[in-house]
């Protein structure tokens, strides 16, 4: 008996699902709140950044990148578990 995998197709969709849903939530709202504004210059004193736009969206490519790595290998090998034990 074979072990069953999931389709490359669907691995494409989960991964970029992923990383949309991360962005979207992860990223300052339009316009930024003083606590958002606040929290994004504090976090990037701590990096010594001057750049406050180029650091969040550094940060958010980092933050957006890893949830997805993470995710994606979870999520996978929950279906293929799920796929493989209902033989």
């Amino acid at each position: 008996m074979e072990a069953k995998r999931v389709p490359a197709g669907f691995r494409i969709l989960i991964a970029v699902s992923l990383f949309v849903m991360t962005f979207l939530l992860a990223r300052p709202s339009d316009p930024s709140t003083e606590e958002q504004q606040r929290f994004w210059i504090k976090l990037a004193g701590l990096f010594n950044q001057r750049d406050i736009e180029g650091f969040v969206g550094i940060a958010l490519l980092v933050i957006c990148t890893m949830v997805t790595l993470i995710g994606y290998q979870i999520i996978v090998r929950v279906i293929e578990k799920q796929l493989n034990t209902k033989q």
